[in-house]
């Protein structure tokens, strides 16, 4: 999104026919420009999340487990940071991006960068949230989760809260809240 409307979107492939994308998983990926109808950056491991900040557009290859940026006068790219899962979500706050990662799917790293990255580092993947500094690519803090939850699919930012909660879809806590109940 860019100025409220959508500027940017990635595919995993530029095949049109079920399922062929996965033939292209390791580079057959595109950043495309919608505004204008063109491909701005190609040979793409399963990208997702482009997001606008600055001249830069930013955005994960997940194949890779790269967070990436580009220039968008220049057109050059140049990983932030390695990423030890299956990026997919990305905001930003202040000059930090905050991203998820997820355990892979069975057998979904097989043949991707992102797996020779891991044996490469000696890491196993893992499922959180990373909070990176823009400016020199460290990871200054996660949050791993634990437990069922296998993906995280996006990430958000709600501005001026003191003390978050999450509640479960089950809970009490919840449906008092709908109801508009002090919790």
């Amino acid at each position: 999104m860019e100025g409220g409307r959508a500027h940017y979107v990635t595919c995993c492939s530029t095949t049109d026919s079920v399922e062929s994308w996965r033939g292209g998983r390791r580079d057959g990926g595109v950043l495309i420009d919608i505004e204008t109808d063109a491909i701005i950056a190609d040979g793409l491991s399963m990208p997702h999340s482009p997001r606008v900040m600055g001249e830069a557009i930013y955005f994960l290859e997940s194949g890779r487990g790269a967070l990436v940026r580009l220039d968008r006068k220049s057109g050059r790219r140049e990983d932030v940071t390695f990423c030890p899962g299956f990026a997919r979500g990305l905001t930003f706050v202040g000059h930090y991006a905050i991203l998820t990662i997820s355990l892979p799917r069975i057998a979904a790293f097989n043949g991707l960068a992102v797996a020779e990255q891991m044996r490469a580092r000696g890491a196993t993947p893992w499922r959180g949230l990373l909070i990176v500094d823009l400016r020199n690519g460290d990871i200054v803090e996660w949050w791993r989760l634990e437990g069922d939850v296998t993906e995280l699919f996006d990430v958000g930012v709600i501005e001026n809260i003191r003390s978050p909660r999450g509640l479960g879809p089950h809970s009490s806590e919840l449906a008092e809240a709908m109801r508009g109940e002090e919790m």
